[in-house]
């Protein structure tokens, strides 16, 4: 690609991105006196009033959250509290920062699908994400769902990369320290996919193999902080990352109550 096209690429993805942050800004500074955007904060129905007191509660000094296992993956909560640290307590500076890591997205979306395709292929794909109505909608509540986003799409451009110079140890052990950033958000199944696609797409097998343990090291040495926090708070019975595995049993149990279940000892 010569010097003028790329400039142009440039220019055309970065004014994209500017048009995804523009449309969710907007948005957001429209539904800020909508009196339900607070209410679903100050309600405890809801996941995002969770959300907001485990926040506000680790923003006052309390880093290892409670005394309990985490209920929930913790890296949202923390997330948000250091937006409250730094801007004070403002779900409108939380609703902008979500709204800026989904339009940095954006220009993820962009180089991963130009990677694996073409550009026009990657300018069409982030176009989409740039005015996708449920992503601009998530911009806008206190749930995790542009977090999650961003990390898998920084996730999915970081493997692309370590695929393509393999021989770099540190792109697959920032990869691996990404997965488990997403995985500390929101459970996930991604390892073992991931894992396969490494295996099967690097040579020679050697290559491969170096790249699993590093990718599985930095997956590691993120969760490590968590699993045994969990472990010394649960009296050394629970190493898990939460106890939101109850949300999969829930989701998909015939006579569950939708809300949540309880393990009988």
């Amino acid at each position: 690609m010569n010097t003028e096209i790329k400039k142009r690429c440039e220019y055309l993805i970065f004014f994209i991105f500017l048009a995804a942050f523009s449309i969710r800004v907007v948005y957001i500074f429209q539904i800020a006196h909508f009196p339900l955007t607070e209410y679903l904060t100050r309600s405890n129905t809801f996941d995002q009033y969770g959300f907001d007191k485990k926040a506000l509660f680790i923003a006052q000094g309390n880093l290892l959250g409670s005394s309990e296992v985490y209920t929930k993956e913790p890296l949202y909560s923390y997330f948000i509290a250091f937006i409250y640290r730094i801007f004070g307590y403002s779900h409108l500076a939380v609703y902008l920062v979500q709204s800026l890591l989904t339009s940095l997205g954006v220009i993820l979306v962009y180089k991963a699908s130009a990677q694996i395709f073409n550009r026009i292929t990657g300018f069409i794909a982030s176009f989409i994400l740039a005015f996708y109505s449920v992503s601009i909608f998530y911009d806008g509540v206190l749930l995790r769902a542009s977090l999650i986003t961003f990390l898998n799409l920084l996730l999915l451009y970081l493997l692309i990369k370590a695929q393509k110079h393999n021989k770099k140890a540190p792109l697959w052990f920032v990869s691996g320290g990404v997965l488990a950033l997403s995985m500390l958000t929101r459970h996930n199944m991604l390892l073992p996919f991931i894992l396969a696609f490494v295996l099967f797409s690097i040579r020679p097998f050697k290559d491969a193999l170096k790249a699993v343990l590093v990718l599985c090291l930095g997956v590691f040495i993120v969760l490590l902080p968590v699993l045994v926090r969990n472990y010394i708070i649960s009296d050394c019975r629970e190493i898990g990352l939460s106890s939101e595995v109850n949300a999969f049993w829930v989701g998909n149990t015939y006579d569950s109550s939708g809300v949540d279940v309880v393990w009988s000892p």
